[in-house]
């Protein structure tokens, strides 16, 4: 295996123009952040500079994010940089707490021409700048039997991940039973035309019993997709349920149906005996049939990955903590394609079993450590990994993070610019990697640098290196953040 020190002294230029970049990025906005902070001490009293805009813009909150994002191959040099801005506004009437809005939305900007090696599904277009408005919606509380009314482009996470322009009604609790209903134009953001596309959807939640829920769902999605999968009009229908056992124990189920055909089951059972710091975890998973010619609504994937083969998945995870310092995880995951036939990228047979050691504020306050132990058992291969992380917590303010870890399957997804990740600016989510080949790269050692340093309460910056060895080349991606909250 080619070594990590062997090869860092390729970084050189690349390290260069990171470097530039993070200067530039300091630059402009040092000037900027009089206008939030009048001196340090002031900047330095909880939540001044909110004060200070919200006494000009009264009811706005948000934050503004400036990514940067470079990789390189070693193995023909290769590279790809990009950045992207993301904004988040959030509004509530300060005469009416009922009224309130949302907007979030994004620019990536492709500032050198990248190799197919690294393209996003962003580089498919005519323009190296891209725009995503993610969210525009205004919401009104507390109208007559209705709790909410959100009108606008938003997300649900109710059923499944949706995202479309429309209405969404939530009703107020009527006994036992709450309904809610929403009906709209899907958003697709790479399609060319969303003509003749709609969705809807009905749901009706009951607590026959006080420690248990169920819910329904339904929804109707009609794609004209003529640039991806074609035209589609499809049905689905989910089922929910929640049950508390007991104080320390509750199970979870559903069950979807997807037009014709039975699509997943879920089930999952949770022990939590809070005495002991023991926490155990159950879950089994199955997809009953291929999934493939769907709407893109319930298949976004499908055009770049392929079709999803059936599979059962079981996953058991214990967790036991030993004293105020240590605790220990040790877990299972089987995952079993329906037909051996069908693995392929993306559709694998695996068994990975694991240990985990971590130890908290030891030998100092602040100072995380875990390591892990991994065995993993493929049709061709048996392979045994360490990985482990070691995380400080200097201050409030500073927090920095080494480790390496193992993957047996690495991806690439090919989802674009990533409003969670964007938006949380979490450390642990923000490094998403966009590849329009969507491509699965196999046994993957990663080394890794995080830093996250706070300024005042409202200026973060982050920072990520990683290096990562696989079987054909080796990958550098370098990327730095700054996040300002207003």
């Amino acid at each position: 295996m080619r070594t990590l020190s062997n090869n860092l002294w390729k970084l050189n230029i690349l390290k260069r123009k990171h470097i530039q970049i993070v200067i530039i990025i300091i630059s402009v906005f040092a000037p900027i952040r009089d206008i939030f902070t009048q001196s340090t001490e002031i900047a330095t009293e909880p939540s001044s500079s909110i004060n200070s805009f919200n006494t000009i813009f009264d009811g706005v909150s948000g934050a503004f994010t400036l990514r940067y994002h470079g990789r390189h191959a070693e193995g023909d040099g290769r590279s790809d940089q990009d950045f992207y801005e993301s904004l988040r506004l959030s509004y509530i009437n300060p005469k009416n707490e009922k009224i309130s809005g949302y907007l979030s939305g994004a620019l990536r900007q492709d500032i050198d021409d990248p190799s197919t090696l690294f393209r996003s599904i962003d580089d498919t277009h005519d323009n190296s700048l891209r725009g995503y408005l993610y969210e525009l919606y205004a919401n009104i509380n507390d109208i007559g039997i209705i709790e909410s009314a959100k009108i606008g482009r938003q997300y649900s996470y109710d059923v499944e991940n949706l995202h479309f322009d429309g209405l969404h009604l939530r009703f107020k609790p009527f006994h036992n039973i709450r309904f809610a209903t929403f009906a709209g134009i899907p958003v697709h953001f790479q399609e060319s035309s969303s003509d003749g596309d709609w969705i809807s959807g009905i749901s009706v939640e009951i607590k026959p019993l006080e420690n248990s829920t169920i819910r329904f769902d339904y929804v109707v999605s009609s794609d004209n997709s003529d640039d991806t999968i074609g035209n589609h009009h499809d049905n689905l229908f989910i089922v929910n349920a929640w049950h508390n056992i007991k104080q320390w124990w509750r199970i979870y189920g559903r069950f979807s149906k997807l037009d014709s055909i039975s699509r997943d089951l879920q089930i999952r059972s949770f022990w939590n005996f809070s005495s002991l710091d023991l926490n155990i975890q159950f879950s089994y998973y199955k997809q009953s049939q291929k999934l493939g010619d769907f709407t893109t609504t319930f298949n976004e994937f499908v055009p770049s990955m392929g079709n999803y083969e059936a599979y059962d998945q079981y996953t058991l995870d214990i967790y036991k903590g030993i004293g105020n310092h240590m605790g220990i995880n040790i877990g299972a995951s089987l995952r079993e394609l329906k037909d051996e036939s069908d693995e392929n990228s993306f559709n694998n047979d695996f068994e990975r079993y694991y240990i985990t050691y971590s130890l908290f504020d030891y030998p100092l306050k602040g100072l995380t450590t875990t390591v892990t132990g991994e065995d993993y058992e493929t049709a061709g291969d048996d392979i045994q990994s360490i990985s482990f992380d070691v995380t400080h917590n200097f201050s409030k303010n500073l927090k920095i993070s080494l480790g390496t870890y193992y993957s047996l399957y690495k991806y690439d997804t090919t989802s674009g610019v990533d409003l969670t990740a964007l938006n949380s600016m979490s450390e642990d989510t923000f490094f998403p990697v966009d590849s329009l080949n969507e491509s699965e790269r196999d046994n993957v050692r990663s080394y890794y640098l995080k830093v996250k340093k706070r300024f005042f309460d409202n200026w973060e910056i982050w920072g990520k290196y990683e290096y990562e060895n696989f079987d054909s080349d080796i990958f550098h991606t370098f990327q730095t953040a700054l996040k300002v909250k207003f």
